[in-house]
């Protein structure tokens, strides 16, 4: 049975409460201030948001790993690999949009980076460009019952030799957001290339404390 107190108890403990909430002023301030009206306290089951998804094209693919929660906080990870023998190289984009948007904007954030690649069979090993960024963007505090309630769009471009990427506001365009994209805010990234033994499986994701140790996880269920 879900409870309230053992809910707040989990967001605290995992870092998803706003900075400087105290539960015994009420829980007010964790629903956005334009809704008004009575609250839905049962609304916080949704507070956390966390979607795994893949995206390829051209001669590259993406594993991606997204969380987000009420309080604005934002975490995008995942690996970017050659799906071509003998590896290749060239410059990448992978992101996410939200399809909510109260503006015709589509919300969310895409980051770009070059890669070199090597892949089989010229390799033991599959390297992959792992990343993970993290920030916090007022968007998702003002919006999060109605993003939390539907899926997020996930991305990837892809440009070999001197060419250009395509522009990113295509994350959002491409979703039929025609206010193209409106990125997050305070973005940090860490940035870096994973081997993994060819046979291993899998996709390609930041390894265990990279780039330090983050773990946001859901709230324990009742009796844990």
């Amino acid at each position: 049975m879900w409870g309230l107190r053992a809910t707040l108890q989990g967001l605290d403990q995992t870092g998803h409460l706003p900075v400087g909430f105290d539960p015994a002023r009420g829980i007010r301030s964790l629903f956005p201030s334009p809704q008004k009206g009575r609250i839905n306290i049962s609304l916080l089951r949704s507070y956390l948001f966390s979607v795994d998804g893949s995206a390829a094209t051209g001669e590259i693919s993406g594993a991606y790993h997204l969380r987000a929660d009420g309080a604005g906080n934002w975490l995008f990870s995942g690996g970017i690999s050659t799906t071509i023998a003998n590896g290749g190289s060239g410059r990448w984009g992978a992101g996410f949009v939200f399809m909510f948007s109260q503006d015709n904007a589509g919300h969310g954030f895409v980051q770009t980076g070059d890669y070199d690649l090597i892949g089989p069979p010229d390799a033991a090993v599959l390297q992959a460009v792992v990343f993970l960024i993290k920030g916090g963007d007022s968007w998702l505090t003002a919006n999060w019952p109605q993003a939390f309630a539907k899926p997020a769009g996930l991305y990837i471009s892809n440009a070999t030799g001197l060419n250009k990427l395509p522009n990113i506001n295509n994350a959002a365009t491409d979703r039929g957001f025609t206010g193209g994209l409106a990125a997050f805010k305070g973005a940090v990234v860490s940035m870096g290339v994973q081997e993994t033994s060819l046979g291993g499986g899998g996709n390609p994701q930041p390894p265990s404390g990279f780039p330090g140790p983050i773990d946001w996880g859901l709230p324990p269920a009742d009796g844990e």
